[in-house]
């Protein structure tokens, strides 16, 4: 996009240097700092141009003058600046002087919601060598969809920041463009990329196959025998490539999934079959839950049907604020229906979270935002991992205006980074394993202890900024503010006195390990003799699913619409047909007894039924469900299945009462 410039409009931008790749602003420390601008527009080409350098804190660290060198463009100059401060931070340079020229920065173009007049920069400390198996830290990077950055440098920026996972994007239907095709790029080589770099990669999709798709489908497909065979090739094209899947991305709402949590937990367990049938087994993860999964029962439903038996982790995401405890709210839900529906002994991820830089409106003080933003992600961190989290990933690396309109990214339009980044690095580099030990409890600030192998690390803040005292001794203990600046400590041999504020401090060194309030072990779940290899999907036919995407809905924090459906209509005296679909993906026939549970009001025929199934096969029973009472409450349905002595997971779906001549 072009930036039309007034005549006194002058642009800055970040250019590679000459002969060198662009290194988006992100050095390593113990680099010499280099940076090089472009300035485009009508200006007194001889005279100096000023320049200040001003850290995060907003002190300035370095200042001066410099001669413009020629560019390529007629138009432009270069502004090369060398040996600028290097200690790990976050910096931005202003330029000055030029009488008569208004300096436009490139990361403010639209559709840029960012008025920050400013070019930045950051250093990173040296990226801890943390094995990815026990790193709680991931970025979502998203570098095989469309992106201003390309793959390689992601991954190298991923890398800078210290987390050991990345999460990245594939379109099933780009994979599998025929029946008979597969395209498995550009993932497959970047993921591969990304591995060899000492990543961990994090595959999520959001469609099926067009091929797939039968009247009635909107982007989930109901041929699971096929979901299943891409899920094998998948898993045996990209191996190690990609250590873990996402099944769908946010199913619950309707511009990702659009289907009912019936038919999404028959393909979940479809795809997770194919996902573990193969030689190398990845971990296979709950497609993100984005919203409140209680609304409409979908939790309820989805959950029923033991869909926890198929998967490894638990996901969701989560932007919510923290100073309001909503963020905290979420995650207890989350843990709660995760301890409830059988994974109790299981990772839960949050695989989406942050503080946007704008939603609806563009922040008045630019700087300030961007600032919260970097408390958030420590924030948002040692929150979670002290409800339970064992995994979590920032959204996004790259820069991202949607609609609303919003902002997110951890780098700006000009491809250069926020301070969000800088506190990621930081984080990484501080808590390492990042274990989560306890918190230390206190109605004057919020602190939290981990782990670093033998090293302590707390993470500490307060609602607003006073001197407090915290447990000493002080022998040993270092304060660092979220770039990773020293901070000043008073102290005496019993405590510690600090200046603590809303931004978190880090306290290296601290021994609070017998103060602190130890987290909760929670109880594995029995482990029962399953079937898992049958799946159950109900199949009803579209002009009876509850889909009104603009009917809002309470979510967390207000109304919502474009909810994926909860489940079907149906009116006092009407009959709804319902086709049992069972799929064996065993190596062998499977006869199996079927029972549909219907609640009182509803009549099902027949509601006990036997299927064989051949392996590799799918077999089905013609069913009608009519609703024979008033009814005002959802009615919850569950079809079982036994096969031998072992029982098959059960398919749960909900009918909405509807009624006659009632819109």
């Amino acid at each position: 996009m072009t930036l039309a410039l007034a005549k006194a409009d002058v642009l800055v931008e970040p250019v590679a240097d000459t002969g060198e790749e662009f290194n988006y602003h992100v050095f390593v420390e113990g680099e010499p700092v280099t940076v090089t601008l472009r300035l485009t527009g009508a200006m007194d080409t001889t005279a100096p141009v000023a320049y200040r350098v001003y850290d995060y804190l907003g002190e300035v660290v370095a200042k001066g003058e410099k001669t413009l060198e020629p560019a390529s463009h007629l138009q432009s100059r270069l502004l090369r600046l060398e040996n600028l401060p290097a200690a790990p931070g976050w910096y931005r340079i202003v330029i000055g002087g030029a009488e008569g020229v208004t300096w436009q920065y490139a990361a403010t173009r639209a559709p840029s919601m960012d008025h920050g007049a400013y070019v930045s920069y950051a250093v990173v400390p040296e990226p801890r060598h943390i094995a990815q198996s026990t790193s709680p830290f991931g970025m979502d990077v998203a570098m095989s969809s469309t992106s201003p950055i390309p793959a390689d440098a992601m991954i190298r920026l991923t890398r800078l920041s210290g987390v050991k996972w990345l999460r990245d994007r594939i379109s099933i239907d780009r994979s599998f463009p025929s029946p008979n095709e597969r395209n498995w790029q550009p993932p497959l080589g970047n993921d591969t990329v990304a591995t060899a770099a000492g990543l961990g990669v994090l595959q999520v999709f959001q469609d099926s196959p067009d091929w797939s798709l039968k009247p009635g489908d909107v982007r989930m497909t109901k041929d699971l025998l096929a979901s299943y065979r891409q899920a094998r090739e998948l898993c045996d094209a990209f191996g190690p490539n990609a250590a873990a899947w996402e099944i769908w991305n946010e199913h619950d709402i309707a511009h990702f999934g659009d289907s009912t949590p019936d038919h999404y937990a028959a393909f979940l367990k479809a795809f997770s079959l194919g996902l573990s049938s193969g030689e190398f087994q990845p971990l296979r993860l709950l497609g993100p839950i984005a919203r409140d999964p209680n609304t409409g029962d979908y939790a309820k439903v989805l959950f029923s049907a033991n869909v926890a038996a198929y998967l490894d982790a638990y996901s969701y995401h989560s932007y919510a604020p923290i100073e309001s405890g909503l963020y905290e709210r979420i995650i207890e839900v989350h843990e709660a229906l995760a301890q409830q529906y059988g994974f109790a002994n299981k990772q839960i991820w949050m695989t989406e979270t942050g503080m946007p830089f704008a939603r609806n409106v563009a922040p008045s003080k630019p700087l300030e935002v961007a600032r919260q933003q970097a408390d958030y992600v420590v924030k948002s961190f040692a929150l979670g991992r002290a409800l339970g989290l064992d995994r979590i990933f920032w959204f996004l690396l790259k820069p991202y205006v949607g609609g609303g309109p919003s902002q997110f990214g951890l780098m700006r339009l000009d491809l250069t980074p926020f301070p969000y980044y800088s506190a990621l690095a930081t984080l990484t580099h501080r808590l390492g394993e990042g274990v989560y030990l306890g918190k230390l409890e206190s109605e004057q600030y919020s602190a939290y202890l981990f782990a670093d192998g033998e090293e302590r690390v707390a993470i500490v803040w307060a609602p607003f900024r006073r001197t407090r005292t915290l447990p000493g001794p002080a022998d040993g203990v270092q304060v660092f503010n979220v770039m990773g600046q020293p901070v000043k400590l008073d102290a005496t041999e019993e405590e510690l006195k600090l200046n603590i504020s809303q931004s978190p401090l880090y306290l290296t060194g601290v021994q609070w390990d017998e103060l602190v309030t130890k987290p909760s072990v929670p109880q594995p779940d029995a482990q029962t003799n399953l079937d898992l290899e049958t799946v159950i999907l109900p199949d009803i036919p579209a002009g009876f699913v509850d889909r009104d995407p603009g009917r809002p809905q309470e979510n967390w924090d207000g109304l919502a619409t474009k909810w994926s459906p909860r489940g079907y209509v149906l009116t006092q005296g009407q009959t709804m047909p319902l086709t049992v679909r069972v799929f064996n993906f065993g190596i062998e026939s499977k006869v199996g007894a079927y029972t549909i549970e219907a609640p009182e009001g509803y009549v099902v025929e027949p509601a006990n039924f036997s299927l064989t199934v051949e392996p590799m096969g799918e077999a089905f029973c013609e069913v009608t469900v009519t609703a024979t009472e008033p009814s005002t409450e959802p009615a919850f349905f569950t079809i079982k299945g036994q096969v031998g002595e072992r029982d098959c997971t059960p398919s749960v779906f909900q009918v909405f009462p509807k009624t006659a001549g009632v819109e």
